[in-house]
């Protein structure tokens, strides 16, 4: 949930969230994609750590935006971390065979300018699944979870001088992450992101 997608928006710094316009902007910023009045479409595949050993393991990312007349926008983007084969052992170390790990959610969201060519306004709603790997034993539970979680952001364009935006985005509001029982849940990576950009 907090691996930045887009080549244009990681060669910044990740600065990106008071100008995405493009198809990566829904992640970034889903208030900004209020702006949008065309189609936006990005994907990206990186080999996570690639030239590490981990030749396995990928970062996938499809965004698409689409701009309806007098409705807004409305936004989709899916993310995979697939984190490969890995080999499952007993407590003695003996060999139980391999399982594959992988993250994934899957998002859906609206903006709109309320304040046209100005302040826009948006929110992300996400369905989050994490497979860690199986249970130890064939009655303790494998590591797995669902959750969900929401993101809001705004962006406020020409604010006191013209092409001067501001922006303020919240990533990742909701409940724990619960693998095995609620005692050993873990918090989302709720981030906050507070941006200005001038062209």
């Amino acid at each position: 949930l907090t691996f930045e997608p887009g080549g244009r928006a990681n060669g910044m710094g990740r600065a990106y969230s008071a100008i995405a316009n493009d198809g990566f902007a829904a992640w970034w910023n889903p208030g900004a994609t209020a702006f949008n009045r065309q189609s936006k479409l990005a994907g990206s595949h990186i080999p996570w750590l690639a030239g590490s050993g981990f030749s396995d393991m990928y970062y996938e990312y499809l965004g698409y935006s689409q701009y309806l007349k007098g409705i807004g926008n409305i936004n989709a983007h899916i993310t995979l971390l697939d984190m490969g084969t890995q080999e499952q052992t007993d407590e003695q170390g003996n060999p139980l065979g391999t399982f594959h790990s992988f993250e994934f959610a899957g998002n859906v969201g609206y903006s709109y300018d309320v304040i046209p060519n100005q302040l826009g306004v948006g929110t992300n709603f996400k369905l989050i699944y994490s497979y860690l790997g199986p249970g130890g034993s064939p009655t303790e539970p494998d590591g797995k979870a669902f959750g969900f979680a929401f993101d809001v952001g705004a962006k406020y364009q020409d604010f006191l001088v013209n092409g001067t935006n501001l922006s303020l985005v919240i990533q990742n509001i909701g409940p724990n992450v619960t693998y095995i029982d609620q005692e050993q849940s873990d918090p989302l990576p709720m981030t906050v992101r507070l941006g200005a950009g001038y062209k």
